[in-house]
């Protein structure tokens, strides 16, 4: 971060017995977590391993606890260059990897996964002013970066989630009867998984739409605003360069080059026709 050097934390192996008449299982983990705050939403605070009902309540308790890594929330920084030295030592006779860092599809019932989607981040900045404005004197006479790109971001999605970049969904193969049973037989419930995020309705009607939605099919996410007023209390500042954060969670046959190229062309066209004489 700003040119300074930040050293790494250790990356954990350990084994657990050797016998080479058998296969070898890798299993990986990592001991990072997100940030969190007790305004995020918590009942407890996140830092403070918290037990209630014989349960235990803290920030990476379940998520997830084999080789551990420090940095999996980072990129994985630095984890390429342990897989390159010990291959030839500890990681000579791996049979199978299994990465312990996803979730189940309810509370009951434990699943395997086999992929997850990939994704691409994009940044989107906007400029106008040489400095902050005050919005009581400035206000109504500018095209405000701000409003520039809040509305570029309305142009991502549709009220429904549906992606409307111009040539992403062909990218996507096409569904077919056999593979739309599969979901059919998931043991998963629509409802407890709303109630779960505190919502009391979900873009998606049905079971199967939703776990589709949530595996199957490409997702488009709004992360934030880098530049704007976010603290508490009230200031009327009109800012003078806003960047905005989203990303594309991929699915097979999307390429992330490809989805690059699609992304540049759709807001490059909403910038044409936005007429503004801000810095893109």
């Amino acid at each position: 971060a700003e040119g300074k050097r930040i050293p790494l934390p250790p990356i954990l192996l350990g084994n657990l017995g050797a016998d080479t008449s058998k296969k070898t299982l890798l299993v990986y983990a990592h001991l990072d977590v997100q940030p969190a705050a007790k305004e995020d939403g918590w009942h407890t605070e996140p830092f403070v391993l918290t037990e209630k009902d014989g349960k235990l309540y803290g920030r990476g308790a379940t998520d997830d606890k084999f080789c551990l890594e420090g940095m999996e929330e980072s990129g994985s920084e630095g984890l390429d260059t342990t897989l390159i030295e010990r291959k030839d030592s500890f990681l000579s006779d791996v049979s199978f990897t299994c990465i312990s860092d996803n979730y189940w599809l309810g509370k009951m019932k434990p699943c395997l996964t086999y992929g997850l989607r990939g994704i691409c981040y994009y940044k989107v900045e906007v400029s106008g002013p040489k400095q902050d404005l005050h919005s009581g004197v400035y206000g109504g006479t500018l095209h405000e970066p701000m409003t520039d790109l809040v509305w570029m971001l309305s142009q991502l999605l549709s009220n429904g989630g549906e992606i409307l970049i111009p040539g992403l969904a062909e990218l996507v193969a096409p569904l077919t009867a056999e593979e739309r049973e599969l979901y059919t037989k998931m043991d998963f419930d629509k409802d407890e998984y709303a109630k779960d995020v505190n919502t009391t309705k979900l873009l998606k009607a049905s079971k199967e739409e939703t776990l589709m939605a949530r595996m199957r099919y490409p997702a488009l996410s709004i992360h934030g605003i880098e530049g704007a007023f976010h603290g508490s209390g009230a200031k009327t500042v009109i800012p003078c360069k806003v960047i905005g954060k989203f990303s594309i969670r991929l699915v097979p046959n999307m390429e992330p080059k490809v989805i690059d190229e699609l992304v540049a062309k759709h807001l490059n066209a909403l910038w044409t026709k936005r007429e503004s004489p801000n810095q893109f």
